[in-house]
């Protein structure tokens, strides 16, 4: 009199989900789940991309720094990945001033590191007019694939 006055038409039939229900969750759940991911896969590489671009304009300034100190910018042999440039920078007064602006993370004991992680590469003359540019291998971190790459010259 009191209990559960709710009866199913089937009194063998249990309450729950059926597989259809259940298959239609997970694929919602599967389609949230991929979004999430490609979204913040996207965050990563647009701010990996944007660190890059700040440690370049860094650089560009150090080294600018240094070529008013010396009339010259540091050496460079081709895929130069910094190990010099960096001692170069570091030994002069006037572009290790410019090299403090920089993130820990941009900096190694023999190279700069871009957004990925990867070191950059200097050239003293391949840049746009002739100028120094430092090169980062961009998101697949293949400095081959030359379409991803970011450079310092890039807008100039």
């Amino acid at each position: 009199m009191f209990g559960d006055t709710r009866r199913s038409a089937n009194p063998t039939r249990r309450g729950g989900f059926t597989l259809t229900e259940m298959m239609a969750v997970m694929l919602i759940m599967t389609v949230l789940v991929l979004l999430v991911v490609g979204v913040s896969r996207n965050i990563q590489v647009t701010t990996a991309k944007s660190a890059t671009r700040s440690s370049q304009a860094i650089l560009k300034r150090a080294l600018q720094a240094y070529y008013e100190d010396t009339k010259e910018y540091p050496p460079t042999s081709y895929d130069d990945d910094g190990a010099d440039l960096f001692d170069k920078l570091k030994n002069n007064e006037a572009s290790e001033r410019e090299l403090r602006a920089l993130p820990v993370a941009a900096m190694a004991s023999n190279g700069f590191k871009d957004g990925f992680k990867k070191k950059m590469r200097y050239q003293k003359t391949t840049g746009i007019g002739g100028t120094p540019v430092v090169i980062s291998a961009g998101p697949d971190k293949d400095f081959a694939t030359e379409k991803d790459n970011i450079r310092s010259d890039e807008g100039y």
